[in-house]
């Protein structure tokens, strides 16, 4: 079992175990046993998706939250930032967890390190790209724009 801290500073236990599964599966349709089918889409659909992850989370989390008096817009508004990746984290280390079969827990545990890593290149190139780019050049490039295109709507009377 393992725990994530949201931004209020509760602490949550994400116990994916049979009945969690099934309490995801009867509230949203989405079978956790299929987290590496499909080319491990539910996977990369929880790591991209915050709202999908937080729905499953509440779901897994639900008996903990209902003693706690927390309903799902409570919870939601507690996830943001720093709180849904340790959040993402307990869920892949619970579904880690969960699997008996020691290879599915290898090809997970792989699959989210390889996730991870993209991500990471993305944000990395995203990060080069911005420091890369010149705002006079592009405020020159803007203007110079903007004037051919009333030049170009003066020079049609019929506009």
């Amino acid at each position: 079992m393992s725990n994530f801290t949201d931004r209020t500073g509760r602490t949550w236990q994400v116990d994916v175990n049979v009945a969690a599964v099934k309490r995801v599966r009867d509230t949203l349709g989405i079978n956790l046993l299929a987290v590496l089918d499909d080319g491990a889409r539910l996977l990369a659909d929880l790591h991209d998706d915050p709202i999908l992850l937080v729905d499953v989370l509440y779901v897994i989390c639900r008996p903990e939250a209902e003693t706690a008096g927390v309903d799902d817009e409570a919870f939601g508004r507690a996830m943001s930032g720093d709180a849904l990746l340790a959040a993402h984290a307990a869920l892949i280390e619970g579904l880690e967890g969960f699997f008996p079969n020691p290879g599915q827990r290898a090809v997970l545990k792989t699959l989210v390190g390889k996730i991870r890593g993209a991500a990471e290149a993305l944000m990395e190139h995203a990060e080069t790209t911005l420091q890369e780019i010149d705002e006079a050049s592009v405020a020159q490039h803007a203007i110079a724009s903007a004037g051919s295109s009333r030049a170009s709507s003066a020079s049609s009377p019929g506009r």
